[in-house]
């Protein structure tokens, strides 16, 4: 901690002050003594100073304005008594010694110190002597306490240490260290005031614990039976309640875990981030408030014997099934998420609601409404108040004896044991129960709920292995058979090509790996880290790979990835699927594949980012001639408060895209909401960065999958967007055709494209620009979309023909199960929830602001 000149000076570094005087018991008023001596000493920087003392220690700073007093150390003694005490220093070679010599001295005494800054600190009383430091700044400070109290005042340091036996603890001002660390016994509390740390640590057996604000990245509070009141809280907390006490926090932001054996638990949160769990083990009430739930609902999840849903929460979420305990569901993209569990029923305490509801004013019955809760999760949204109500919240409140719980994946609650009968009727029963014991056990394995899932997933695993079996068992004779006509029929047996197929977690990306195979490819594929791998279960796919997310900071890293696997299976022709990824960082990889001999079927990066862009799609449609949508550009901020003050938002469907060269990398779009107050948006605006606000014109939506080559679209299949059963419908659209090869004609690509591209268009219902072409454009985007499923037989001989699977919805389903290759299908619907189906949301968009389209 500090650097010694020499040895000579080793016994100025160490100094330790022992106050020998008798023992007291309270705090005196230090006006009201006197005092008796004082006494300076120099001392040098960086100096330990410990303080061992049976009498009341304050201590304080040096006066900064006498420039003499920055290296000196004074200790005055006050005393009520009014003779002269016997008071005199003794210094040793290691340590200073105060010593009192007068036996009949007062039980007020004081020793005021005033030290100098940046040292470190170390004080311990015994019996009912208590400490207070003031407007100190050091190294460390440590204060130890046996019955008496500790005050502190504004310290700053790198560590500070506060313990007390049996006295109180109290911090005034702000406490700013990197290492914080309070600690009380008996029935003694902890107050604070401000409180900024890295680590901060309080621990008591039975006192309370006040905290009125907490800036620490890391804070545990741990209490055997007292409760808890904080407010202001920030980033990770971890609060544990051995015994009983209540918790209450107010104003908290980050996440929390939460463990209270029994006792009450009330919860005003602005945000909640990353894990965040609560959980009563035995009996108590939890109340949980958050700010606009509706619009900031995260990805939530609940589970109870009884669950009441507000209608407009109903409809962002969904009911599982109609099994006990019941289960809704609400998916969202944002990592963040709200689980809610409860295992067993009980009834809430009505004085509770009505002690909230008494202190309302009488225009809010809705408030107890949303604050009662009656065996069953309360679910509701904002209400209507009137102009002396507080801002509208949401209340999520649950009183039950059982678990509630934010994702409760650490940690697991024993179920309740039935109360034993009583020992007379176990002993006139023993017999009986005796004999009838193998019958019991036999019952509860019958009965068990295991059976319910394996009865339903049995049947189809069973068949999709028996199905898989059979086929290995055809398929290897037949190949041997295949090898054999070769070997005879041609001495050249030339080695199949190899074709690597990016996006190894789309159904998209299957499909296409059975076209190649089909057509006696060998059939390489990849995904990005941390999807799942549903080509890897594929008999189609030779070989999977994963292989790092691009990184806008290192976007080669991903172009040397794919060169790995291509000089590693020698692959001759690359398919991007650009499902998980954007085409972006395929075509940047592009130029380094084709060296090696690789063919890519994906167009250059300037082309991806003129197809990708909205911008340039609007340009390239009104160099054509074809109808574009109404849209606005924005660089800051003050463009979408013009945006919004025009009156625009209220005229139509809006949703925001991202432009540029940039915004084609993250290809991000996300719903423009109509109110103002609504829209919030932390992502970057600026003229590096711009954004193009478009109006979906009302009418009927299509999206194509269209195949370039040379820059001709060689084919085209349209599906529309039926919004009533939720998927795509296969169509015949001469419109939709004309339309792709118009614009394909008309782009001016830097060398002839090639590759898969997606569009969005609307067939308007009534054309509001005076053209005969009613279709507009609204997005593109490269890369193989859903309606490649419906490729003709030609080109995909295990599935139906367009002509068949005309007005008919799509599902992916009957896409992913083939009778020679069923395992993605059992992969993809049996191994997997729901949930883990979802594609997470591209990089680097990791918490979209508002419902991404």
């Amino acid at each position: 901690m500090f650097t010694l000149p020499g040895q000579r000076v080793l016994h100025k570094c160490l100094k330790i002050l022992r106050l020998t005087v008798v023992d007291f018991s309270s705090y005196p008023d230090i006006k009201k003594l006197n005092p008796v001596r004082t006494v300076e000493k120099i001392i040098e920087n960086n100096t330990s100073i410990f303080v061992e003392s049976p009498i009341h220690v304050k201590m304080l700073p040096i006066d900064v304005n006498d420039t003499k007093a920055h290296n000196k150390l004074t200790m005055t003694l006050y005393s009520q008594g009014t003779k002269t005490i016997d008071f005199q220093v003794k210094q040793t070679s290691k340590c200073l010694e105060l010593l009192n010599k007068n036996t009949a001295s007062d039980r007020n005494d004081i020793c005021v110190i005033q030290v100098p800054y940046q040292l470190k600190v170390e004080v311990t009383t015994t019996d009912s002597a208590s400490v207070s430091l003031s407007q100190l700044e050091g190294q460390e400070f440590i204060v130890k306490t046996q019955k008496g109290a500790i005050h502190v005042n504004n310290l700053k340091a790198d560590n500070i240490s506060l313990e007390s036996t049996e006295g109180d603890l109290k911090c005034d001002g702000r406490l700013q260290a990197r290492h914080i660390e309070l600690k009380t016994g008996s029935q003694s509390g902890i107050q604070c005031h401000n409180i900024m740390a890295n680590i901060f640590n309080v621990t008591t057996h039975a006192g309370p614990i006040v905290v009125k604000s907490c800036y620490s990245d890391k804070s545990h509070f741990t209490t055997l039976m007292g409760n808890i009141h904080l407010d202001h809280l920030h980033r990770s907390v971890l609060i544990d309640v051995i015994q009983q006490g209540n918790l209450h926090i107010m104003g908290f932001s980050g996440n929390l875990q939460a463990s209270l054996k029994s006792g009450d638990v009330f919860m005003h949160a602005s945000q909640l981030t990353e894990k965040t769990s609560i959980f009563i083990h035995e009996k108590g009430k939890v109340e949980l408030i958050m700010p606009d739930l509706v619009n900031n609902l995260p990805a939530t999840n609940l589970i109870a014997d009884k669950i009441t849903v507000d209608n407009k929460i109903l409809k962002l979420g969904r009911f599982m099934d109609d099994a006990h305990p019941k289960r809704f569901r609400f998916e969202r993209e944002p990592n963040h998420e709200l689980h809610i569990v409860s295992s067993e029923r009980a009834r809430a305490s009505p004085a509770y609601a009505a002690d909230r509801a008494a202190n309302m004013p009488a225009c809010a019955p809705e408030y107890s409404r949303l604050a009662r809760s009656n065996t069953e999760l309360v679910f509701s949204p904002q209400v209507k108040r009137c102009s002396h109500q507080p801002p509208p919240f949401t209340a999520l409140r649950r009183s039950f004896s059982s678990t509630f719980s934010l994702i409760p994946e650490e940690r697991a609650v024993s179920p309740e044991r039935p109360p034993p009968l009583p020992r007379f009727i176990r002993i006139i029963t023993w017999f009986p129960r005796l004999m009838l014991r193998p019958l019991f056990a036999m019952l509860n394995v019958i009965a068990h709920p295991a059976w319910k899932q394996i009865l339903v997933v049995l049947p189809t695993l069973w068949i999709a292995a028996s199905l898989f079996i059979f086929w290995k068992c055809v398929q290897y004779p037949i190949g041997v058979l295949k090898m054999m006509g070769r070997v005879i029929s041609s001495k050249n047996q030339n080695k199949p090509r190899t074709v690597l197929i990016s996006g190894g977690s789309s159904v998209q990306a299957l499909h296409l790996a059975r076209n190649f195979h089909s057509a006696g490819a060998r059939v390489v594929a990849f995904e990005i880290e941390g999807q799942f791998a549903l080509l890897k279960y594929s008999a189609a796919v030779h070989r999977f790979y994963t292989v790092p997310r691009p990184n806008p900071a290192d976007p080669l890293a991903y172009a040397r990835a794919l060169r790995e696997i291509v000089d590693r299976e020698s692959v001759v022709f690359y398919v991007p699927v650009s499902s998980t990824t954007p085409a972006y960082y395929d075509a940047l990889a592009k130029p380094h594949l084709e060296v090696v001999g690789c063919q890519c079927f994906v167009p250059s990066a300037r082309d991806v980012v003129t197809l990708d862009d909205p911008l340039e799609l609007i340009r390239v449609c009104r160099a054509a001639g074809l109808s574009t949508p109404q849209f606005w550009v924005v660089a800051n901020d003050d463009d979408v408060r013009a945006w919004y003050d025009s009156g625009a938002s209220k005229e139509g469907r809006h949703f925001i895209a991202s432009a540029g060269a940039r915004g084609a990398r993250d290809r991000l779009r996300f719903v423009m909401p109509e109110d103002r107050n609504q829209f919030r948006f932390p992502r970057e605006i600026s003229a590096e960065k711009p954004w193009v606000i478009v109006r979906e014109p009302k009418g009927e939506r299509i999206v194509t999958c269209t195949t370039l080559k040379e820059s001709r679209a060689v084919n085209n299949v349209t599906c529309r967007v039926d919004s009533t059963r939720k998927g795509l419908v296969p169509q015949r659209d001469d419109e939709a055709d004309a339309w792709v090869q118009r614009f394909v004609s008309f782009l001016a690509p830097a060398r002839p494209m090639t590759g898969h591209v997606s569009f969005r268009l609307v067939r308007e219902e009534q054309p509001t620009n005076g053209q005969n072409n009613k279709l507009v454009a609204i997005g593109a985007r490269v890369g193989v979309s859903l309606p490649y499923l419906c490729q003709g037989s030609t080109r995909c001989g295990h599935t139906a023909t367009v002509g068949k699977l005309l007005d008919t919805v799509l599902d992916t389903r009957e896409a992913l199960f083939t009778f020679w290759d069923p395992l993605p299908y059992c992969a993809y619907y049996q191994s997997r929830m729901p949930d883990e189906r979802r594609p997470p949301p591209p990089e680097p968009c990791k918490t979209p602001p508002n419902v991404p389209l």
